[in-house]
């Protein structure tokens, strides 16, 4: 289905279009209200549904974002005190202000698909652009999930000691740090003891 925009491209420019439209990577054009202008073809596919007119909607309604009706009554604005903001929209008024580096380089993003709750993680890069007069916020989503899923997987495989199977120094103290903050707030209270062997081949 094509998608009714305000651009008016002249007849020299429709290769370019075309480019933007058929990119493998997401490409996403937001107004200044960070509402989209123009979604090519691979964001839909990242979401697995058909193209469809997005012209006019903030991100999260174009693309099912699980937090609307749930914890936001509007995108990236939270019924929640204390909210951070969504990362997408943060990262989109980075790039609005002209930060080149985004300060969370990958972004998970939580979205309906088809009644079930799906994850995805972006890295997002753009600048500002001026067309026919307008200036508009070209954004590039790169769906880096299965990169971040192998990161994670190797990160759980590096907490662990080859010889022992016991987890590393490292990893550890981690854990220890983690239990730690997380009973500061309650009244439950941990011991914990170390013992440090010299020689852990020869007693095992």
């Amino acid at each position: 289905m094509k998608q009714n925009h305000d651009f008016i491209l002249k007849e020299s420019e429709s290769f370019f279009y075309s480019v933007f439209l058929n990119s493998m990577v997401g490409q996403v054009i937001v107004d200044e209200n960070l509402n989209i202008a123009l979604a090519n073809n691979r964001m839909f596919e990242y979401f697995d549904v058909e193209p469809y007119n997005t012209n006019g909607l903030p991100f999260g309604r174009a693309f099912f974002c699980m937090e609307l009706g749930r914890n936001c009554y509007e995108c990236g604005k939270s019924m929640i005190e204390n909210f951070k903001g969504c990362g997408i929209i943060n990262a989109m008024r980075d790039i609005q202000d002209g930060k080149t580096i985004i300060s969370d380089s990958v972004i998970q993003y939580s979205f309906h698909y088809r009644n079930h709750l799906k994850l995805k993680c972006f890295q997002i890069n753009g600048c500002n652009i001026t067309y026919d007069d307008k200036t508009c916020t070209a954004l590039v989503f790169s769906d880096v999930t299965e990169l971040k899923l192998r990161e994670n997987q190797l990160k759980e495989w590096l907490s662990l000691d080859l010889a022992t199977g016991a987890m590393n120094k490292h990893s550890l103290l981690n854990a220890i740090q983690k239990l730690a903050e997380s009973e500061r707030s309650g009244s439950r209270h941990s011991i914990i003891s170390m013992v440090d062997f010299d020689n852990f081949k020869l007693l095992n």
